[in-house]
């Protein structure tokens, strides 16, 4: 009876896998301009590394997920998913797991982690990729505005502008 129920469960690990191949599988289907990179078996670091693109392709930012299927949740996934993500230089570290902290209800941060279970992560997926986006905006364009500063500092202490200002005060 117990061989039975092995054998028709799987291993965890075999579960787990499984887990982690839908989920890749998800995150392609709905993010098709996005890279989704799994980490091999037997690899440390995190389980996938999803880096979001913008439609030009530029890299607007890195979601660390680590996955996992087990009956209760262990309070040591939280730390090694900070560290794998800082292995990756992820912006966003994320536990997708069938089973959550008491103090979860669906999905929440726990110690700087994203915490979720499977049904809420394609819902929490978009909504972290939607403000990497504009995290990854705003720095565009503050880059951007930046750049023109300075540009307007260097032509500002140019002999250049100085010269055309003696012009048009000595015109007037």
């Amino acid at each position: 009876e117990d061989l039975r129920r092995r054998i028709a469960q799987g291993s965890q690990q075999n579960q787990g896998e499984s887990l982690e191949v839908d989920l890749e599988n998800s995150l392609r289907e709905q993010f098709p301009l996005d890279s989704i990179e799994e980490v091999g078996k037997g690899v440390s670091g995190a389980d996938v590394v999803w880096q979001i693109q913008t439609r030009e392709g530029r890299k607007a930012g890195i979601v660390a997920v680590e996955v996992k299927n087990a009956k209760t949740f262990s309070r040591a996934w939280i730390q090694k998913a900070k560290e794998d993500s800082l292995r990756v230089s992820a912006d966003i570290p994320v536990i997708v797991s069938t089973a959550l902290p008491p103090e979860v209800r669906n999905f929440g941060i726990v110690d700087g982690v994203w915490v979720t279970n499977t049904s809420c992560w394609p819902a929490l997926a978009t909504a972290l990729r939607g403000q990497l986006l504009n995290v990854h905006q705003i720095r565009v364009t503050n880059k951007a505005k930046d750049e023109r500063l300075e540009a307007l500092y260097q032509y500002l202490c140019s002999p250049d502008f100085r010269g055309r200002v003696e012009l048009t005060v000595g015109k007037i």
